[in-house]
């Protein structure tokens, strides 16, 4: 964390160096030894040194909130504003550095001042001004960068989600035009006015004004131009890489609020959109839990509304056999545990056959295809889920070794399939003796000692990829004709 703060002390502290450099700048182009540069290292070093006091107190917030001691709202706020402290400072303190000493010269000693007198003092006064609008300019810009990489580490080391702020692109442009085109055109201006006393009131000719001129904008210029161009790159990387992730279906990171202007504003509405995907997901995935994720999927695609739907669909109904005497000697809680696991094994088989779940009764489940998403192959895909269940359920051991041997009737009819119960509150489920043929089947496995029993319907359509025995004509109860019943082998 005192890297952070480091960085933004030789920031603010850099102002020295450029007052060094435009000093001695002068020297060179001026060609005079006497010239300004003897006041260019102390005007400097006081820069420096007033700058990085500045900076100790504006980074204060910050850096006691890192430490434990300070509140992150402030501290927050702090950072948001800190380009535009750092520049009303700057141009606070270069312009009384750069205007007192011609001041205090003039009122010290009067006939020492150049000709011209007050209009001098004025002259010197808007001359200096323009100069730290400028250093102003450059360090708003500076620590603007600045701020955008200390944006980044405060999300990453500390989640902090920065406000968007109250800056504007068009603010940040105009900032840019006076630095670049407003301020040196008025220099230009008032070296081209006050030509014939120019080198009364600065010690320059025309052509070294203009040189002088030249290179400060020239240098500005660039100033703006990179700072400006990352302080919009930037922001527009982190928005595009959080996209990128959502375009992933990761809904649980955010993009770092980083500028604060319109692009901070906007990455905000789109973490704000992201938090209502994630939590559109989570309810959707909430919903799967309970309802079947087809059924799921379907009432959102429909924005609530299931019609019934009358069609021909297989139903396989699966029972755990002599469930009751495990259940009795098992503790309430291991036997819940228990459940859950075969569920979520015998679930995961029968969906990934293209199985909807539409009931648990107990330890049996109702599973129908080919509703309500069709399914042309559904009597092939239900004895394929049959046959993996007996392969996977009956051949493990559940918790501390408990078995559980499934037993499945399979039967395809016609049914009616749509969401039922009271007004708030529904199920999805299926109506029709084909469901009640296949629940007779699933029980008649106990008497004729089979682990799946087929209807001729479904073996009919199931095609010829599966080994049927038949087992003959068999009494179902509830019905006054015998029904033609198969078992199937892997």
């Amino acid at each position: 964390m005192r890297r952070l703060a480091r960085h933004y002390y030789a920031r603010m502290a850099s102002l020295a160096l450029v007052a060094l450099v435009f000093g001695w700048l002068q020297h060179i182009v001026a060609s005079d030894p006497v010239h300004v540069p003897s006041m260019g290292p102390g005007v400097a070093l006081a820069i420096g040194v007033a700058n990085g006091i500045a900076a100790w107190i504006l980074f204060g917030p910050i850096h006691r909130c890192l430490e434990g001691r300070g509140n992150q709202a402030v501290a927050m706020a702090r950072v948001v504003r800190l380009p535009r402290q750092s520049a009303v400072w700057t141009f606070v303190l270069s312009a009384a550095v750069m205007t007192i000493p011609f001041v205090a010269g003039y009122i010290q000693c009067p006939e020492c001042a150049p000709a011209g007198g007050g209009f001098a003092l004025l002259y010197h006064a808007i001359l200096m001004s323009i100069h730290a609008v400028l250093m102003a300019l450059f360090m708003y810009f500076f620590v603007d960068d600045y701020t955008t990489g200390l944006k980044l580490e405060l999300y990453r080391l500390c989640d902090w989600e920065m406000p968007a702020g109250r800056g504007g692109v068009v603010t940040k442009l105009l900032a840019a035009y006076l630095a670049t085109a407003a301020a040196p055109f008025v220099l230009v201006f008032l070296d081209v006015f006050f030509a014939d006393r120019l080198e009364a009131l600065q010690m320059l000719d025309l052509r070294q004004a203009f040189l002088l001129d030249t290179i400060g904008a020239v240098a500005m210029t660039g100033v703006a131009v990179i700072f400006l161009r990352r302080g919009l790159v930037r922001p527009l990387e982190q928005l595009l890489a959080a996209m990128q992730r959502v375009d992933a279906g990761d809904l649980t990171r955010r993009a770092p609020v980083v500028s604060d202007d319109e692009l901070g504003m906007l990455t905000e509405r789109f973490n704000r959109m992201i938090e209502q995907l994630s939590e559109k997901e989570f309810q959707r995935q909430t919903f799967g839990r309970y309802v079947p994720k087809h059924i799921a999927n379907a009432i959102v695609e429909n924005r609530g509304a299931l019609a019934p739907q009358q069609r021909v669909a297989t139903i396989l109904f699966t029972d755990i056999q002599d469930f009751t005497r495990i259940a009795e000697r098992l503790p309430p809680d291991q036997l819940v545990s228990l459940l859950n696991e075969y569920f979520s094994q015998v679930v995961e088989i029968v969906e990934r056959h293209g199985g909807v779940v539409t009931q648990f009764q107990g330890d049996a489940l109702l599973v129908v295809y080919n509703v309500p998403i069709e399914d042309p192959a559904h009597a092939a895909n239900a004895v394929c889920a049959a046959l993996e269940i007996e392969s996977a359920i009956n051949h493990r051991r559940f918790g501390d070794g408990v078995e559980f041997i499934t037993r499945v009737g399979i039967n395809t009819g016609l049914v009616v399939a749509g969401p039922v119960g009271a007004e708030n509150r529904l199920i999805y489920t299926v109506h029709g003796d084909a469901v009640n043929l296949a629940a007779r089947l699933e029980a008649l496995n106990k008497e004729l000692g089979t682990r799946i029993l087929v209807a001729e319907s479904t073996r009919e359509l199931a095609g010829r990829g599966f080994a049927f025995t038949a087992l003959g004509e068999v009494s179902v109860r509830g019905r006054s004709e015998p029904v033609l019943a198969h078992t199937v082998a892997a």
